[in-house]
């Protein structure tokens, strides 16, 4: 019997020496190209709707920035009260 690593090389060398077949796609590939169709136009329903949800994002970050300005220093809110009782 023969050690597994040689009987791998004897097939490696026969791979070696072997060609591999001739693939022609030309034909295909200029079929698919023919077949391939124009663009639709544009839907006027998704870009009312595309429109309305950038609108609606863009309201969103506004009020989004407005509290996040509120946030800047959450404890000066927490601390005002007590500054009048220190003094």
């Amino acid at each position: 019997m023969t050690d597994p690593l040689e009987q791998f090389a004897q097939l490696a060398a026969r791979a070696r020496q072997e060609s591999p077949p001739p693939v022609d796609v030309t034909a295909q590939v200029v079929a698919d190209l023919r077949r391939v169709r124009p663009l639709e136009p544009v839907d006027r329903t998704m870009l009312i709707f595309s429109a309305l949800a950038v609108a609606a994002s863009l309201a969103v970050a506004a009020w989004g920035l407005d509290a996040w300005s509120m946030l800047s220093d959450p404890m000066a809110n927490l601390m005002q009260p007590l500054s009048g009782v220190m003094q």
